[in-house]
């Protein structure tokens, strides 16, 4: 084979890239910040395993000096960080609710590479240095074999390894728990002459008569921590408005409430509103991409995830919002409430709400 160096500085490339996705994915997906930083640190130790068995290839096999080793395992560095730039930038153009910035990716094309061989050429030309000081003996078909058998149990190791946590991290989730039986408003308070039962859902407002004020139907109890999913429509076509608070307090002797809002409505879905505190959008997604996310009179799945000071919004599998509230004086507990927003007459639709507290 020509070139071998070449041809495993792309197996290494390609192994670099496939153990970012696989990880960011998982530390995407965590439950906790414990085993967000758990999924972190693996990523960083099987792509230590790769590039050492990379070092050693050239090093012991190829016979290579410091500077030709160090160069050919920074090459696959950089193949490996411009596979990931590449991914990142892709993922980017393909969710409707992202606004990426192309200059920004562009450049990320360019230097990530840069950015990950430098150190990378660094180490593996300090490493090998102090390796040719040892002595080395001939390579024999035997060490071929034993280094075939080696790379493949740490392939499988490092398969095997995220299966086993996951398993284990999915048996010590915590549960969702139904917020509304579909039948009574036993656990919620509110205007019971605004917010009705019907078809085994919450319905807010009214598509007769105009919403004279901002309406909310709160859970009587407080969450910190926690997941809440739920389906909901809304009717009333372009002027309808609505949204779930959480970590929400009522305002003494007022309609209104205080706090984090998820939003609903043109112009506003997936939005992180301030209500009645900052009063304004904290971060929320392109409205123009979340027209093809949203339909609004029919059923769309919301995802609220508050964790710590990090909070996500999803609409139809569609992350809108990850934020994090750098301000400490911003409440962190409080109840978590649907919303009809005041004006023309419309209605919002909420069921299958379910919870899980997160709260460690």
């Amino acid at each position: 084979m020509k070139r071998p160096w070449l041809w495993t500085a792309l197996l290494a490339g390609v192994l670099y890239v496939l153990v970012g996705l696989t990880f960011s994915a998982l530390s995407g997906s965590a439950t906790s910040r414990g085993w967000f930083l758990t999924w972190r640190l693996g990523a960083w130790v099987v792509s230590a395993a790769v590039y050492g068995a990379h070092v050693g290839y050239e090093h012991f096999r190829l016979r290579h000096s410091p500077p030709v080793t160090a160069l050919h395992v920074a090459t696959a560095v950089a193949f490996g960080g411009f596979g990931l730039a590449v991914a990142a930038t892709v993922h980017a153009l393909l969710t409707p609710a992202a606004k990426p910035n192309l200059r920004l990716f562009a450049l990320a094309l360019v230097l990530w590479p840069l950015i990950t061989a430098l150190p990378a050429y660094a180490v593996a030309l300090a490493g090998t240095s102090v390796l040719r000081l040892l002595p080395r003996r001939a390579w024999s078909n035997k060490d071929d074999a034993m280094i075939i058998k080696t790379v493949l149990a740490a392939v499988a190791l490092a398969g095997l390894i995220p299966l086993v946590a996951a398993a284990h991290q999915g048996t010590k989730a915590p549960k969702p728990v139904s917020a509304f039986d579909g039948k009574t408003f036993t656990g919620w308070d509110g205007n019971l002459s605004i917010f009705r039962i019907e078809d085994g859902a919450i319905v807010g407002g009214s598509l007769k008569d105009k919403i004279v004020r901002n309406e909310f139907l709160c859970t009587t109890r407080a969450y910190g921590d926690f997941e809440l999913r739920l389906k909901f429509k809304l009717l009333g076509g372009d002027t309808a408005n609505a949204g779930v608070q959480f970590r929400t307090k009522r305002i003494p002797n007022n309609h209104e409430v205080s706090g984090y809002q998820a939003d609903m409505g043109a112009g506003w879905w997936g939005a992180l509103y301030d209500e009645s505190r900052r009063n304004k959008v904290l971060i929320g997604p392109d409205q123009e991409k979340m027209k093809q996310v949203v339909k609004p009179t029919e059923w769309n799945d919301y995802v609220i995830r508050a964790e710590g000071t990090h909070i996500q919004l999803w609409i139809n599998g569609v992350q809108t919002v990850d934020y994090v509230e750098n301000d400490p004086s911003i409440e962190s507990r409080g109840v978590i409430c649907p919303q009809i927003h005041a004006g023309p007459p419309g209605e919002a639709w909420y069921k299958d709400i379910t919870i899980v507290d997160l709260t460690k």
